[in-house]
């Protein structure tokens, strides 16, 4: 589901940030129960793993969907 997100990773990266109602990669890693390191890779890889998502949905109710495509899909679940 989530892969090389390639250009479009910076919007992606946004959007979870969003989700997660966080402006720093400290408060994201804590929101999303991770080491702030995991955050940092992610970035450089340009890929967000899937059990990010699924730790979205589960703690703040945001459909997976909406991280990855934006609109097109419905942001609350």
């Amino acid at each position: 589901m989530s892969g090389d997100l390639g250009s479009d990773f910076s919007s992606v990266y946004r959007r979870l940030f969003e989700a997660a109602g966080v402006q720093k990669q400290t408060e994201l890693a804590t929101a999303l129960g991770v080491a702030q390191s995991n955050i940092s890779r992610a970035r450089k890889r340009g890929k967000i793993p899937e059990s990010w998502l699924l730790q979205c949905q589960i703690r703040f109710s945001v459909n997976p969907l909406w991280i990855l495509y934006g609109d097109k899909y419905q942001r609350n679940l």
